[in-house]
């Protein structure tokens, strides 16, 4: 028998795209416990790939689609068709939406899987097999042991599609660039997160895992770098020592840099140093707001605006560059509050390598979202790209007038500030966007330029 995964075809083909690792593991499990299916993948994030065609050809018995809110509407229109004019196929639907919504995605789809669907997908294929009645939603058992998940299925994937990292090559990560996830769950509950309504526990595969998939990428794709997808991947401190212990006694130390997510409280002395002497390039960090109150709704409390400024220095000291990441337009947040972030910015720029401004946004399943009932939201403009008049939604302490022109000055700078930390200054300043920031905000493009220097 056949099954087909799918991330279903994407609005906006984008330059940046990672492999779909959540449907690989998927397909590597099923070949491991039910060997007799034959299972392809289908991403409609890479370009000039029509899912409902590739799957229409491939003719499997399954169709399993994961999504995220963004995907979820391409989602739902490629089940009803393959519903509406393939009705012999059994069509599953996954992902954190779905999982949030299930009664929403049943509509769309003959089951529904909520939460993680390893367990659940060997079920439902073998009441498939048995031809006995399947579940219009079923409640996937979290995997306990990572470590006894197989590799990830990369064989069933173009892995060259994959290879380049845009965003991390500005940063001289080197190519090929392959991603890894080494982690499930978290132990926190920030309002604007899938995590912040359900519970999660943490798990975590072994750094002996970890390395045995590094020595595969490098061996079948040869990958000079790789960036780990885990929202916190320094926050074990047993295991990174034993990884990174791994990692310096083989000959891939020298050959193999990464970069991961990091809270600001995970970072110790320590800890960079570990992480900066075993290949680490740079840590992304989500600070999110310098205000203390935005800071205390946003991280339930956790950290401070003093936390972030250590951990930036900490990393200042031992050489490894950050990325800050900030939040703008949560609920109660003033447009006094939102500069006085922005002046926090750009009095610790030196500090950083890269920052990254986004508008709050509620996720379903989130406490932002259970903030936001009554409100009509549209799914497509839950990512990072849209309008700003589509995305701002929370709109009690600032009017949209004032956001839309605040973020879009803001963006726009956070574009000229990252090339001129990245590129030389002279390149930064031949475009034609440094003369317009000049213009219209001298003092805060002198300031980034400066920081350039320190």
């Amino acid at each position: 028998m056949k099954l087909a995964l799918a991330v279903p075809d994407c609005p906006v083909k984008f330059g940046d795209i990672g492999p779909p690792l959540n449907l690989a593991i998927l397909a590597s499990y099923v070949r491991q416990q039910l060997p007799e299916w034959e299972v392809k993948i289908f991403d409609g994030t890479v370009k000039d790939v029509n899912v409902y065609d590739k799957i229409a050809a491939y003719q499997p018995d399954v169709v399993g689609v994961t999504a995220t809110s963004p995907q979820v509407n391409s989602a739902y229109k490629l089940m009803d068709t393959l519903r509406a004019i393939k009705p012999q196929i059994l069509t599953i639907i996954g992902g954190c939406h779905v999982s949030a919504l299930p009664e929403e995605a049943a509509t769309h789809a003959d089951c529904t899987v909520v939460g993680e669907g390893e367990h659940a997908l060997i079920e439902i294929l073998k009441l498939k097999q048995s031809k006995l009645p399947i579940p219009k939603i079923i409640e996937g058992r979290p995997f306990e042991n990572l470590d006894d998940l197989p590799l990830p299925a990369y064989d069933l994937l173009d892995m060259s599609t994959y290879m380049s990292f845009v965003m991390m090559s500005a940063l001289g990560l080197k190519h090929p660039t392959g991603r890894m996830m080494t982690s499930r769950g978290c132990n926190y509950r920030c309002p604007f997160c899938y995590n912040s309504v359900r519970q999660s526990k943490v798990r975590y595969r072994s750094a002996k895992k970890i390395f045995e998939e590094l020595e595969y990428l490098h061996k079948n794709y040869r990958i000079k770098s790789v960036w780990y997808h885990d929202d916190e991947f320094l926050a074990n401190k047993k295991r990174l020592k034993e990884f990174t212990e791994l990692l310096s006694a083989s000959n891939l130390k020298d050959k193999i840099e990464w970069a991961c997510q990091a809270r600001v409280d995970s970072i110790n002395e320590e800890t960079v140093k570990l992480a900066k002497e075993n290949g680490c390039i740079e840590v992304f960090m989500g600070i999110e707001s310098a205000t203390p109150k935005t800071l205390r709704y946003l991280k339930c409390n956790t950290i401070t605006v003093e936390d972030a400024e250590r951990a930036l220095k900490i990393c200042k000291s031992q050489k490894l560059p950050v990325h800050g990441s900030f939040i703008f337009g949560s609920p109660d947040e003033t447009l006094a509050d939102m500069k006085q972030t922005w002046k926090w910015i750009n009095k610790h720029r030196s500090l950083m390598v890269g920052i990254g401004v986004i508008v709050v946004t509620p996720f379903p399943a989130s406490k932002l979202w259970e903030y936001m009932k009554g409100k009509q939201i549209n799914y497509d403009n839950l990512g990072f790209h849209g309008e700003l008049s589509q995305k701002y939604v929370i709109d009690k302490a600032i009017t949209l007038e004032d956001f839309e022109g605040f973020m879009k000055d803001k963006v726009l700078m956070t574009w000229f500030g990252n090339q001129v930390a990245t590129k030389p200054l002279w390149q930064a300043m031949a475009h034609k966007t440094s003369g317009l920031m000049l213009l219209k905000h001298p003092v805060d493009t002198l300031q980034i330029i400066w920081s350039k220097r320190l």
